[in-house]
This record gives C-alpha cells, structure tokens and sequence, in this order.
C-alpha cells in the first residue's frame, strides 16, 4: 500500500469490551491527531479484546458481534480520518473461537474502517518501507528484506509520526 500522507498515526490495544478499556483516552488520542490534521491512522492489532480463556471476568462485553458492534459505535468519527486495521492476537480469538472475522464485520459496517487481511502489512511512504504486525514472531524483523522500518502495535500506545522530520 503507498501513502501520500507525510503524517500518519499508529496506535494498538484498544482493547474494547474490556473492563479496563478506557474510552477517554482513545477519544483523546483521535482529538490529538485529529488537532494535528493527521488522516491517517494504522491500528496495529487489539481493537477488541476478545475472549482468550474460560474465563470472561475481565470482560465488560461478552461475544464477538457484541465485541465488535461496542467498537463500532464508540471508537470515534472525525471527518476526513481513516483507520487502516491490522489485527492482533485478541481480534483473531474470535475466529479460534466462533469463526468470526471480527475485523471484516467491523470493516463492512464502518467507511472510515479499513482491514488489512494479511500482517505483517508493509506499506510505502515517500520511498520509505515499514512493515507492521500487532507482533512480529518467527524472527521475521531478521528474515524480512528491503524494510526500513518495522513497527510492533504491542507495545505502541500512540506514536505521530512527522515523517519529513523523522528522515530528514
């Protein structure tokens, strides 16, 4: 994928339909971004969170479509923003569990929602090659060639990247 925008947002582990989610802060961070005139966000993985045990005590929203439709009408709108999805290993328990593409449903529901379907997602800016996973295994950052820049959403809270500074 090549990006025209010199800036770009990544953030990671929304995580909502946690008890621990914390819808102010992802309002903030989109009000941020949104202040910067940055159009284009990459969310590297964990919009929801999914259901990784037996257990379902951390869990504020039980259920994929319950999961994904909590996401859908709170992570927040701004005109002009797109959000290019990646997902990570909370998103993809749903598909283990109930064979559901949380991230699909979520896409063909919201326009400002794009999914990237296969990570990592490398995509080009200004020349510039960066390769992003919600987390890289396998030693894939040694095996991977031709990336300038590889980003894992594991441990991202939220980076704005002004891409002429960063490079110049």
């Amino acid at each position: 994928m090549i990006i025209t925008d010199n800036r770009i947002a990544f953030i990671s582990d929304t995580h909502f339909g946690s008890k621990n989610e914390d819808l102010y802060a992802v309002n903030k961070t989109l009000e941020i971004i949104d202040k910067n005139n940055i159009k284009t966000i990459f969310h590297l993985g964990d919009l929801v969170d999914g259901i990784l045990s037996y257990s379902t005590e951390g869990l504020k929203v039980i259920g994929a479509k319950e999961q994904a439709d909590h996401f859908i009408y709170n992570y927040p709108k701004v005109s002009g923003i797109k959000t290019h999805c990646i997902k990570g290993n909370h998103d993809n328990s749903h598909m283990y569990n109930n064979n559901f593409d949380i991230l699909k449903y979520i896409a063909s529901k919201r326009k400002d929602i794009i999914y990237f379907q296969k990570a990592p997602s490398p995509i080009f800016i200004n020349n510039v090659r960066i390769i992003m996973a919600h987390y890289f295994s396998n030693n894939i950052l040694y095996n991977a060639k031709g990336i300038d820049i590889a980003i894992q959403g594991i441990i991202i809270n939220l980076v704005i990247l002004n891409y002429l500074i960063l490079f110049s």
